[in-house]
């Protein structure tokens, strides 16, 4: 009979017991251990960014970056936010505006200097360019009407009782002052279409992406305080408006002196900005911080450098804005008054030189009919 081992006996469950109370004094430590400390979370190394991280195509930076990194470099960067143009910056959805960054331009019609290169002016802007040139053409033959009607009124006062009964030296001093507006009127064509090619460079000014090497800043360099004119512009500014300038202090001389022509309630235009080459160029450098603003019927009162203005001009620009001759080769239409060549005006050497000459062609024209 095979051996069977009883488990319900006493003895082996007392055995049992003992092998399992030996089992747990071997497998528990004498003395307990304390907890293991928890470790302090530590941080993450800081990798500084690379430039290949932080770069973003320029395609991709908006137009506000784009503007405040113009002005940051105060306009040492080629850029196409130009303060003088700063109502029409790009962004703007309701109006034309110029490009938000250089670009190279074909088919302008107004600024073609600007065609083939790198420029702001985009084709639809010329537009705005446009209607601010005219603005400036009404501006000065506001100008020419304003003398053209002083001088009808002093006619009607020629025939008028007023000069009848006036004395001899009253009626002298008003033929002399009636007298003088004839050469204003003579000269004022040639000065105002000089004007007027000088307004049409600053406008085409704001193609220029290299605008900041032109100009003076102001305070914070966010603010343009003069432009940079080349002499060229200035010279020829003088040699168009100095017999203008000439004319307007005999006419307002005279004018000053008649008791008769005082009487008259219409405008009599101050032409004094135009009697040297410093007070018409001042006159127009400051005109030219505005030129897409229109104008006001007040005269500009142009001061002289303050103490802080020669502290603002200490950064000298290195290049010039020359807006007559820029205005010259634009294709805005510049010939709006009357005009006599220099070479032909009246007691020049030229025009007694070819005085014969024009009679000969004349009479052989004459006689060929």
């Amino acid at each position: 009979m095979p051996f069977m081992w009883d488990c319900s006996g006493w003895h082996v469950k007392v055995a049992f017991m003992i092998v399992g109370a030996l089992h747990v004094a071997s497998a528990a430590p004498d003395v307990a251990a304390p907890p293991a400390a928890t470790p302090k979370p530590t941080a993450a190394p800081t990798v500084a960014p690379t430039a290949a991280a932080t770069a973003v195509p320029i395609g991709l930076v908006s137009w506000q970056n784009l503007a405040a990194i113009a002005l940051a470099s105060a306009g040492q960067k080629p850029s196409c936010f130009n303060p003088l143009f700063r109502t029409h910056w790009a962004g703007k959805s309701d109006i034309r505006h110029l490009g938000s960054r250089p670009q190279v331009q074909q088919g302008l019609k107004l600024c073609p200097g600007f065609n083939a290169r790198q420029g702001c002016c985009l084709n639809s802007f010329e537009h705005v360019l446009a209607k601010a040139f005219q603005r400036w053409v009404r501006h000065w033959k506001r100008k020419s009407n304003y003398i053209q009607n002083f001088q009808i009124q002093m006619a009607k006062i020629k025939v008028s009782q007023s000069y009848v009964k006036g004395s001899k030296l009253q009626r002298a001093l008003f033929d002399k002052a009636m007298s003088s507006f004839a050469l204003v009127l003579k000269w004022h064509g040639t000065c105002f279409d000089t004007l007027l090619e000088y307004i049409a460079g600053t406008l085409c000014f704001a193609c220029d992406p290299n605008w900041g090497q032109k100009v003076f800043f102001g305070e914070g360099k966010r603010t343009v305080e003069h432009l940079h004119v080349r002499d060229y512009s200035n010279e020829a500014l003088w040699q168009s408006c100095r017999r203008l300038g000439s004319a307007a202090i005999e006419m307002q001389a005279r004018v000053a002196d008649s008791l008769l022509a005082k009487g008259i309630l219409s405008r009599f235009e101050d032409l004094s900005m135009f009697s040297t080459k410093v007070s018409v160029s001042q006159y127009m450098s400051r005109i030219g911080l505005f030129p897409l603003r229109g104008v006001s019927e007040n005269q500009l009162i142009l001061r002289g450098a303050s103490r802080q203005d020669r502290r603002l001009l200490i950064a000298d620009p290195t290049d010039f804005v020359d807006p007559v001759r820029v205005g010259r080769t634009s294709g805005f239409q510049c010939a709006v008054f009357p005009r006599i060549p220099f070479g032909f005006s009246i007691g020049s050497p030229g025009a007694s030189a070819m005085f014969p000459w024009l009679l000969i062609i004349t009479f052989g024209a004459l006689s060929a009919l």
